[in-house]
């Protein structure tokens, strides 16, 4: 069902039982239902609908105003007790339940029947009723209808999509480097691999120029040097040098070492951690460890 046909429905049923029932309809059917023109009365779509509401008004008028003519001439010639048993039989005495017509709409929906509003003979008198009637059947409607997907809207990107993340490990800020160098120093396998791989690439190579010179005086990869080929074999790597002002014979306590259990290496691991803490603010920091 369109939002015109939707229109119609209403305006005709509006104007035979009162303006107050658009305000009804307007309370009972918030979000993206058919009736959702009656939230803007600027949009085409009310505009529509108050123009049919104004003709249907119009029409029902001069209904009236010739069913009172008609009544008014006939009126001499029908007794009192006829008005009284016309009017009787106009108005019934009792009102369709709205369970009782979705439960016969949802019947006749299953067996396919396809009639018109205006034809259908379970449409009730009652005007709560009818329009609750109607409401039912344009959300079913509604609902038969394919998903509808705005190509303005974008997928939420995919941090958004998984679980949030609570809060965070000072493990985290460890660079991978710097984790790398501690695990090596933990005697973890996978790491003293990783470590050894990389020497052997940063490994001095012919190119060098200290290569180079070595080799035009005999030397050859893998000698110690000297003449009797018993001196320094490995290259000499320089020492540690001096940090953070320590003195004599101090150590830093957060280096581990292969001697440390598995509390100690955690315990300095988080210590290393804490050194690469975040700064957004740039403040000065102590170097606690």
């Amino acid at each position: 069902m369109t939002v015109r046909q939707v229109a119609d429905k209403l305006a005709s049923f509006v104007a035979k039982n009162g303006r107050q029932f658009e305000n009804i309809t307007r309370q009972r059917n918030p979000g993206d239902t058919p009736f959702k023109f009656l939230f803007d009365k600027h949009c085409p779509d009310y505009k529509y609908y108050e123009f049919r509401l104004a003709e249907e008004e119009k029409i029902l008028a001069q209904s009236k105003e010739a069913e009172a003519s008609r009544n008014a001439n006939n009126a001499s010639s029908k007794a009192p007790i006829g008005l009284h048993k016309s009017s009787f039989e106009q108005k019934p005495s009792y009102q369709t339940p709205a369970s009782a017509l979705y439960g016969a709409y949802e019947g006749s929906s299953s067996q396919g029947s396809s009639s018109s509003y205006a034809g259908d003979t379970s449409v009730p008198s009652d005007p709560v009723a009818l329009m609750e009637f109607y409401m039912k059947k344009a959300a079913q409607e509604e609902r038969k209808r394919p998903p509808r997907q705005s190509k303005d809207e974008m997928p939420p990107p995919p941090s958004l999509q998984g679980p949030p993340k609570k809060g965070h490990h000072m493990g985290d800020f460890i660079p991978p480097e710097e984790l790398e160098k501690f695990m090596t120093r933990c005697n973890d396998a996978e790491a003293q691999k990783a470590t050894k791989e990389a020497a052997e690439k940063a490994k001095i190579q012919a190119d060098n120029i200290g290569h180079k010179l070595l080799s035009k005086m005999g030397w050859r990869e893998g000698e110690g040097l000297g003449s009797e080929r018993r001196g320094r074999a490995d290259p000499i790597m320089a020492g540690d040098v001096k940090k953070d002002h320590l003195g004599v014979g101090a150590v830093q306590p957060g280096e581990v070492t292969s001697e440390d259990d598995i509390y100690e290496q955690y315990k300095k691991r988080m210590m290393l951690g804490y050194r690469y803490r975040p700064n957004p603010l740039n403040n000065p920091r102590k170097a606690y460890y």
